[in-house]
């Protein structure tokens, strides 16, 4: 009985650790251009469940923002202040990529809620975006760092900023890292350094605030 029970326990043992679950980095190109690139969110932003925190080093200051995406609503958290968006109850126009949605902005105490017809995406919102900055074949995956890192120096984009350094990671088809330097031509002194974590994928939860 007992050799039964330790044979048992050794098989169990074995397929467990056959059925361990491991950690796909790599991405093909459809799926980089699907998970990293910022247009391809826009009109899905009534599904997507997921936090952004995004770190801005810029010379000798330090700038963080949360941005947490529940289902069409969205919380935008920065050191001036605190931002909500709902996208649920608004439409989105794909022809010049704008949206109609309601948002919510506190002033001197107090919550105001404005409605938005055909707006851009606010400017504290913030998204996986280093599909636009580099392409796919643009980057080389790194095996040891599970990072796709920039094969040149730089890339001038637009003839009004320098990235260099850019770091994208995945996991199982999720991008959960961006990391990028970059110069403007509007502030050539100063060195951008942005690192974006994405996590939370489907926990995610907003409490918009209580408007009279």
């Amino acid at each position: 009985m007992k050799k039964i029970l330790i044979s048992t326990i050794m098989v169990s043992a074995i397929l467990l650790t056959g059925c361990s679950h491991k950690t796909n980095y790599k991405v093909k190109k459809e799926q980089y251009d699907e998970l990293c690139n910022y247009e391809s969110y826009l009109p899905k932003m009534n599904s997507l469940n997921f936090t952004v925190t995004n770190k801005v080093t810029v010379g000798d200051k330090n700038y963080e923002y949360i941005t947490k995406f529940d289902n069409g609503k969205v919380e935008s958290i920065a050191s001036y202040g605190t931002i909500y968006v709902v996208f649920e109850k608004g439409s989105y126009n794909s022809e010049n990529q704008t949206f109609n949605f309601e948002g919510y902005f506190e002033e001197e105490g107090t919550w105001v809620k404005n409605s938005y017809q055909n707006e851009t995406m606010p400017d504290d919102i913030y998204l996986p975006d280093a599909g636009f900055i580099l392409t796919y074949d643009e980057l080389e995956y790194n095996s040891e760092t599970h990072y796709y890192e920039q094969i040149a120096e730089s890339k001038t984009l637009n003839e009004y900023y320098v990235y260099s350094e850019v770091k994208v990671q995945f996991e199982d088809e999720k991008v959960t890292y961006i990391s990028h330097k970059y110069k403007s031509t509007f502030e050539p002194e100063k060195v951008h350094f942005t690192v974006m974590e994405i996590t939370d994928y489907g926990s995610t939860k907003v409490n918009l605030p209580n408007v009279q």
